[in-house]
């Protein structure tokens, strides 16, 4: 049973939502027959849960830690940059780590195979997906594997390079693979969307999932402050309830280095002031766009589109032709979309790259006491 305040909300089948929602369905009253799906989507889904959980479905596993961090919803919440923050965590404790990420979109989804050793990159993005090669990129050292069997892609982590700890990026709903610790994130800003499940809202599964998560982290908590968010004291309720640990996070831009070609050609701060381009494929390109806004750069134009876009060369080539007309300074764009086009640059307007790292709230000492205490045990 719920806390009152949520439980009331959510009897009368709402719950407090943002008119930017991600998922853009809280706008308007959605057709009937929306809803129904939605109704026998969730109802599945709980169900495929409780088989689990009653181990009517038989899940797998591995002679080691694992650890998933996922979310509850689709779109993004930050579920990379946190992946990359516990793998590094825990690298530096002296752990041998490796990610496992089903490569949405790559063509080794479903036969699976070794994104990078820690040290040498295998994979192209076709292969491999945007995300898994992005993560290869900022984690030296560790190992990163893709394929939709995450239990074959354990063992080959364990065999392969003797790893000891295992992190499934995105695994909330990966039920298949047994796991140590489930590390569940939601952006406090909007984090049930408009409290509905897919397809009628953004949620991947009921709210009654959230009982199966070992710990809760509010993710951009950076903006706006947290007391704007509506809907987190009735969560932070839940949490209580349910007797679950939460922590806040926030997600800080990182500005690489302008590149003309695959070149460095000056630091970050020459754009300041300067005229630019920018474009993105990612879950939140307001977010892209509001990092940009701290560079203090003049952004002439700015091109969205979906997340995990593969990019046609004619789609590239109008949008260096539109800072050739622009007068641009630069075109920028984020780490992730970089990696689907760095052998594609056009070489006339450097392009700067805007990474995102994540760092705990006042209490990452906690968090990662937190972690490293759920390993030992």
């Amino acid at each position: 049973m719920a806390p009152r305040p949520l439980a009331r909300m959510m009897s009368k089948g709402r719950l407090p939502w943002r008119a930017d929602d991600p998922a853009g369905v809280s706008s308007q009253r959605l057709s009937g027959i929306l809803f129904w799906v939605s109704r026998v989507y969730g109802g599945a889904a709980k169900l495929r849960r409780t088989l689990y959980k009653k181990r009517l479905l038989k899940a797998h596993r591995l002679p080691c830690p694992v650890i998933s961090i996922g979310n509850l919803t689709v779109g993004g919440t930050g579920k990379t940059p946190m992946v990359a923050f516990v793998a590094k965590l825990l690298k530096e404790k002296g752990y041998r780590v490796a990610v496992l990420s089903r490569g949405y979109k790559g063509r080794a989804q479903k036969r699976g195979g070794v994104v990078s050793d820690g040290r040498s990159i295998f994979m192209t993005v076709r292969d491999a997906g945007d995300e898994p090669v992005m993560l290869a990129n900022q984690l030296e050292g560790v190992p990163v594997l893709v394929g939709a069997d995450r239990f074959r892609s354990g063992k080959v982590a364990l065999e392969r390079f003797q790893s000891n700890v295992l992190i499934l990026d995105d695994g909330f709903q990966h039920l298949s693979l047994e796991r140590d610790l489930d590390v569940v994130l939601m952006d406090y800003r909007y984090p049930l969307g408009n409290g509905d499940v897919l397809p009628r809202g953004p949620l991947r599964e009921p709210v009654s999932a959230l009982s199966a998560a070992d710990g809760i982290v509010f993710t951009r908590c950076d903006d706006p402050p947290l007391a704007s968010a509506p809907v987190l004291s009735p969560l932070l309720g839940l949490a209580a309830f349910l007797k679950k640990p939460v922590f806040f996070a926030a997600h800080f831009p990182v500005t690489g280095p302008i590149l003309k070609g695959n070149q460095k050609r000056c630091g970050a701060d020459a754009v300041k002031g300067k005229p630019g381009i920018a474009f993105s494929g990612i879950a939140q390109n307001k977010d892209f766009r509001r990092s940009l806004g701290m560079l203090n750069c003049d952004i002439r134009a700015f091109f969205e589109f979906p997340d995990h876009h593969f990019y046609t060369q004619e789609e590239l080539e109008e949008i260096w032709q539109k800072g050739r007309r622009e007068g641009a300074f630069f075109v920028a764009t984020t780490e992730k979309d970089y990696a689907r086009i760095q052998d594609r640059i056009s070489v006339d307007i450097p392009l700067m790259v805007l990474g995102v790292r994540l760092g705990l709230v006042k209490d990452e000492t906690e968090f990662s006491r937190w972690i490293l205490g759920a390993l030992k045990q």
